[in-house]
Order: C-alpha cells, then sequence, then structure tokens
C-alpha cells in the first residue's frame, strides 16, 4: 500500500534541474513523484514464522505504472511498526526478521538488503491472533534530493487451532473405557473450557493443541459444541446441556456443561467458517477434546411390583400358623441406574464393565410388625442378572420358593386372626 500521510509523507522528492541553451545559468525547481513500499501479507498462524514476504520499493510512474529505481542493491535500515486493528489493543510484540517491532511511530529499525529490483524478503511471526497492520518507513536526505518511503498492510493471524478441554477434577480417561476412574454424574455440572492456541508443530490435531500457549486476542462468536461417544461402543449418546459458546475475551471461553449419560466422551468445537471478514477461515475444520469421564449415575431408583405385595392364602380364604404359603405373585425389585439431572431420567450406558455396584447377593429383611407370631424366614438373598446388556436396569424376583410361615403358637394360648403387616427392608450397600 502506497500511503501518505501527515506524519509520514509517502513521496519521494528531489531538485530537478534544467539547463537552458543560452542562458545565464541554470533554473531549479522541487519535484515531486509517489513511491514508497509495496507488500502484501497473506494471513498469518499464530506462533508460527511466515515464509518470506517480499517488500518492495517503487516509485509511481507516468500512466499509474510503477518502476523500482529506488535503494537497489544496497542495505538499508526501515523502520517497521505494529498497530491494533481488531482488537484495538494487546500486549503481544510483532516480530520482523526475529527483532520485536515497537507498536508506535517512529518503529524499530530492521537492517534488510535490496537487490536489483528494489526488493526485500522479511519474515513476520505474531504470538496472538487478530487483525493487525504492519507499517514500514524510511527516509534519506541528501545534499540535494530525500527520500521518504512508506508503506502499510493490514492483515489477518489466526490460532492454529483450539483447545477443548476439562478442568474439573478427574476429567481425564486415556484409556476410553470403563476402567477409568469416576469423574461427575451424568446430568450433573462440569466445567468445558474452549481457548484459541498458538502454533507449536505441524500435523497438530484435537487435543494436541492443548499444551500449547493461548492466544489471548483470539475473539469469536457462535462456535458450535457436539459431543461423540467413545464408551460402551454399543450405548447411546444421550443429550449435551450447552450448544454453542462466543469466546469473548482473553482467548478463552469456559460454560458449565453437562453430558445425560454414563460412560466416556469426547466434546467437539466447530468454529463458524469465518473469522474476521476471510469467509472461509475455519471452513471445514473441526477440534475434539481428549477422552472425557468416565461419567457415572447420580443414584438409584428402586421399584418394587406389584405394590404393595400381596400374599396367596394357603388353605381356602386362610392360612394357618404353622403352615407355608407364598407369595400371590412373586415381586420384582427393580434397580435403575439415574443422571443427576433436575428432571432424572435413566442412564442406558450404566451396563457390562460401567457397572460398578458389585454383582453379589441383595441382602434384605422381613418383619412382621403386627401379628403376635413371627415370621420366618426373616431375612433373603437375591443374585443380580447379568448387567452386561442391561440397559442400566435390573429386575429381581423376591422369590422365597414357598418358605415362608408363622410361628405357631401354644394351643394352649391361641391368637386371633389377623392381616400380615410387613416390612421389606434392603440395605443400601
Amino acid at each position: 500500500t502506497l500511503g501518505m500521510s501527515s506524519a509520514q509523507p509517502s513521496a519521494s522528492n528531489g531538485y530537478r534541474c534544467t539547463r537552458y541553451l543560452g542562458g545565464p545559468g541554470v533554473s531549479c525547481s522541487m519535484a515531486f513523484s509517489d513511491s514508497g513500499f509495496l507488500f502484501t501479507v497473506p494471513t498469518q498462524t499464530s506462533c508460527k514464522t511466515s515464509g518470506d514476504i517480499t517488500i518492495q520499493a517503487v516509485e509511481k510512474h507516468g500512466g499509474g505504472a510503477c518502476r523500482t529505481k529506488l535503494i537497489k542493491n544496497s542495505t538499508k535500515t526501515i523502520s517497521f511498526w505494529s498497530t491494533y486493528v481488531t482488537p484495538a489493543s494487546g500486549t503481544v510484540p510483532f516480530q520482523v526478521n526475529g527483532t520485536s517491532v515497537a507498536g508506535s511511530a517512529p518503529g524499530t529499525g530492521v537492517s534488510l538488503s535490496f537487490d536489483s529490483q528494489s526488493r526485500a524478503d522479511i519474515q513476520l511471526r505474531y504470538a496472538d491472533a487478530g487483525l493487525l497492520q504492519l507499517n514500514a518507513y524510511y527516509e534519506e536526505s541528501g545534499h540535494h534530493s530525500s527520500l521518504v518511503l512508506a508503506g502499510q498492510t493490514q492483515f489477518i493471524v489466526r490460532p492454529a487451532g483450539l483447545c477443548v478441554s476439562s478442568s474439573t477434577a478427574n476429567n481425564a480417561c486415556v484409556s476410553g473405557d470403563g476402567t477409568c476412574s469416576s469423574f461427575v454424574a451424568a446430568g450433573t455440572p462440569f466445567d468445558l473450557t474452549v481457548q484459541g492456541m498458538c502454533w507449536q508443530a505441524d500435523g497438530e490435531a484435537g487435543s494436541q493443541f492443548c499444551d500449547n500457549s493461548v492466544t489471548p486476542n483470539f475473539m469469536l462468536d457462535s462456535i458450535s459444541l457436539s459431543h461423540g461417544l467413545v464408551a460402551p461402543v454399543s450405548g447411546v449418546a444421550g443429550d449435551l446441556g450447552v450448544s454453542s459458546l462466543d469466546i469473548s475475551s482473553s482467548g478463552t471461553a469456559s460454560v458449565s456443561q453437562t453430558i445425560s449419560e454414563v460412560g466416556v466422551f469426547t466434546v467437539t468445537a466447530d468454529p463458524p467458517d469465518s473469522y474476521l471478514g476471510e469467509s472461509t477461515l475455519f471452513a471445514g475444520e473441526t477440534f475434539a477434546s481428549a477422552n472425557i469421564g468416565r461419567f457415572i449415575p447420580d443414584h438409584f431408583q428402586i421399584s418394587l411390583s406389584p405394590l404393595p405385595p400381596v400374599f396367596a392364602d394357603a388353605c381356602g380364604s386362610l392360612t394357618y400358623s404353622g403352615q407355608p404359603f407364598d407369595w400371590a405373585v412373586v415381586p420384582q425389585l427393580t434397580l435403575t441406574a439415574m443422571n443427576g439431572a433436575t428432571s432424572a431420567v435413566a442412564t442406558q450406558n450404566y451396563e457390562g464393565s460401567f457397572w460398578k455396584m458389585a454383582n453379589v447377593s441383595l441382602a434384605y429383611t422381613y418383619a412382621e410388625t403386627v401379628a403376635a407370631s413371627a415370621l420366618s424366614p426373616s431375612a433373603g438373598t437375591q443374585l443380580y442378572p447379568s448387567t452386561a446388556n442391561c440397559n442400566g436396569q435390573v429386575t429381581l424376583d423376591l422369590d422365597e420358593g414357598g418358605a415362608f410361615a408363622y410361628t405357631r403358637p401354644d394351643p394352649t394360648s391361641p391368637i386371633a386372626p389377623f392381616e400380615p403387616t410387613v416390612t421389606l427392608a434392603l440395605t443400601a450397600a
């Protein structure tokens, strides 16, 4: 860009002298011509040194064409400075050929070697993101002439990638299976953070960006969030609580996230294609987290059917004390793994290696609370059925095989007829 300003004129000027034939001497006048530096900077990647970018000293010739006759085959110190455009401020220095340059005029001198076409190469590096302007200025004064060159260009610096991570304790699940330690209950909040990150090495993807440095000036709205199930592989993904976020400051956005299911998951950030007006800058790019988990149930819902259970009569419409009897319908006890959402729902992935409740006998007790006669047995046990594909729910038959009986009283002290009132108690373990 050739530009002119009151502070740094981008015009070269010199004395043009003419000797008139037959005249008494030489007539001199001041001549002005537009001149300056031409250079264009393509979109850059944060923290990554650019390839060679050509800066050329040119002079505007008749008809609007440019010609190169300035600072040929010589080494000159050119002043560079960078200015913030979007956002309007920052703290990370901009580098030209490895030298950190000032953020305002008169800039910082950088020695450049110009060739026969008044061209020199520069390499740029910026450890942040945003829209910047790079300014170049050179001034040279002589006995009969002076040369002033100026130029500037604006360009975008984008993050190398995004890091999606959680700072909540025990979030890492490297193995991606049911052997990982417990993280949080499904449906309950955990921290999720998305950050713009610097370049560190070519070929990085997803969570590999997460040990790079943050780009504090990166801002971008409407970053979509989605999640993917890692394990159990035959399970369901459930629902993600927060589906988008905005990075509005410090290159970082954090939300209170939830995943409704048990298991191990990844969360993926999908930025909009456009960044600072460049419409395809993030086109097709997504950034997934490392494995997050193991999500566990929040609690168990226990139900009994039929409710209340009913004993069958062993002799017509009654049962004698001491006579064995059974259930009219064997009661079924169902345990369902639930998430911790406000409106809790069942977690279908609590099965197989993710079922952590010990598969041992479920112990329970019976206690007659009214009758003078004791009920036997007073306790029972049942084994869980297979939990390999149970969808987070198991059902046990509380079947004592017809072994119930009330203790027969002494015949000399009969008891009045009664209806059983039995309490069934299960240990929480």
